[in-house]
């Protein structure tokens, strides 16, 4: 009669289930020795990750950044891992622009035609005995094919939301502006 609960991780044998994305942070960061300030709960659900061999906190995190799209940010108590929050935008004054002896500002814009149209997010699947899953997400637009393999364990649907959060960060994290600032508005952060 137990059955059911097998799926979400409290069955028999008290087994976790999963880990919050949150959570998972945490726990890399602190078998690391890395201060977590604080971390953004968000899906997916990870139910475990597959590392090859020794790898630093940063390579065993990006992961679980990418499938999240959360933004790992340093600050005097540690690092902090943040979902991208609109925010107040303040005026930065022509004259506040350092001159670096470079153009004052430089934006790049993508041709809209280089964006991604699908992307394909490999994953492993808890449901299918830890057998490799693909999930496509699409935009109803022409473009290209990215692709993606993570080494996540996740269910269906935790996949399907990391493919889909990875193909809208696409558009998102395309365009820059490269700028010098002054030391007075250290305060500014990138995002």
């Amino acid at each position: 009669a137990d059955g059911p609960n097998y799926a979400t991780g409290h069955w028999l044998n008290g087994r976790l289930g999963g880990l919050a994305t949150d959570e998972l942070i945490r726990a890399v960061a602190g078998d690391h020795g890395v201060a977590v300030a604080g971390a953004d709960p968000t899906q997916p659900l990870v139910f475990g990750v597959d590392s090859a061999g020794v790898v630093s906190a940063r390579d065993a995190l990006q992961p679980v950044l990418d499938a999240s799209q959360l933004a790992a940010g340093d600050g005097p108590d540690g690092l902090r891992f943040m979902l991208p929050k609109p925010r107040l935008a303040i005026t930065v004054a022509a004259g506040d622009v350092v001159d670096a002896g470079t153009p004052l500002a430089s934006r790049k814009r993508p041709d809209a035609a280089e964006g991604s149209a699908r992307c394909a997010f490999g994953y492993t699947e808890r449901e299918r005995d830890y057998l490799t899953g693909t999930v496509t997400a699409m935009r109803l637009i022409d473009g290209a094919t990215s692709g993606q393999s993570s080494p996540l364990v996740l269910d269906l649907a935790g996949a399907r939301g990391a493919a889909e959060r990875l193909l809208a960060g696409d558009g998102a994290t395309r365009e820059t502006l490269d700028l010098s600032l002054p030391p007075s508005l250290a305060a500014l952060e990138v995002g």
